[in-house]
């Protein structure tokens, strides 16, 4: 078992220097006190030589090691995932795709679906909400299928998302003095939450608010009616935040957010082998999680 956190990638790759090491070391923190089957709860085991499995002598259950985890029924070896997870989680600036592809000698399309399950993975469940000034809008987005799927909300060919971002103020890096009428100067965006919405309704809304968004906080909206009950549940939230300006003058974080979540989904991925499933879409994945997927990113 690793006991300390290494301080390089150098040291990190030389402690899981090959898929066995990986596998212990998963096999040390999936089953601490020793094998336990998930089916019969039976603790003999046996290992398999031709496959990293488990199989139970009482019931003869077979178990991976990566089973239920980001690496089930990947054909990556083991210490590839290991190194892209050290990666994405030390990187201070984030780590794009293109990186990840460099550093590992993978072809992008692996690079990417690497990051997008690691990111996924990296959300802490019990994270806390967004508080002090909150700007929330939304905004509709193409989809990447011809057909998208019903719930999903939006016109034809288009998703509907919904953002929250948390604001601070530039110097102080605390809450920034809000007051009704007055244009907000000299902020930065902290932390940001995005959903895809099945419509604009109120109670759509109203649900995304009290699941992100700490009660007392400011938030700053333009004047769509669904956003008339937030008052009611416990927010300050004017309606004629943007009155007569552009929405984006008022709102300017929250539609950076858009502005950068368009631009991503406008890439495409290089173009399929012959041998490549026929239903995989091109366009990638924008990140972006419908509601039965929660916890939301960022």
């Amino acid at each position: 078992m690793v006991e300390r956190f290494p301080k390089s990638l150098l040291e990190f790759q030389s402690l899981f220097s090959s898929d066995e090491i990986c596998t212990e070391y998963l096999v040390e923190r999936r089953w601490p006190n020793g094998f336990v089957c998930p089916k019969c709860h039976g603790t003999a085991v046996w290992r398999l030589n031709s496959r990293p499995l488990w199989e139970c002598r009482g019931c003869g259950r077979q178990t991976s090691i990566t089973a239920g985890t980001l690496m089930a029924k990947t054909k990556l070896p083991l210490r590839v995932w290991f190194w892209a997870a050290y990666l994405m989680s030390t990187h201070s600036n984030g780590l794009s795709a293109l990186q990840l592809k460099g550093q590992l000698g993978v072809d992008y399309k692996t690079a990417w679906l690497l990051a997008a399950k690691l990111r996924r993975a990296m959300v802490n469940p019990d994270r806390s909400k967004l508080g002090g000034v909150v700007e929330i809008d939304q905004t509709e987005i193409p989809f990447r299928q011809e057909n998208p799927p019903l719930g999903i909300g939006g016109r034809q060919g288009m998703i509907t998302v919904v953002g929250a971002v948390a604001i601070v103020d530039r110097v102080t890096g605390g809450p920034p003095r809000w007051a009704y009428n007055k244009k907000l100067l000299d902020t930065k965006a902290r932390r940001i939450r995005l959903q895809v919405i099945p419509n604009n309704l109120a109670p759509t809304l109203d649900a995304f608010v009290l699941a992100n968004v700490e009660p007392g906080s400011v938030i700053l909206t333009d004047d769509y009616p669904s956003y008339v009950n937030l008052s009611r549940l416990g927010y300050t939230h004017d309606p004629k935040t943007v009155g007569l300006m552009a929405a984006h003058v008022v709102l300017p974080w929250v539609h950076r957010v858009f502005a950068l979540l368009k631009r991503v989904g406008a890439r495409r991925l290089p173009r399929p082998s012959p041998k490549a499933r026929p239903d995989l879409p091109r366009r990638i994945l924008l990140p972006v999680q419908s509601p039965p997927l929660a916890p939301r990113l960022l």
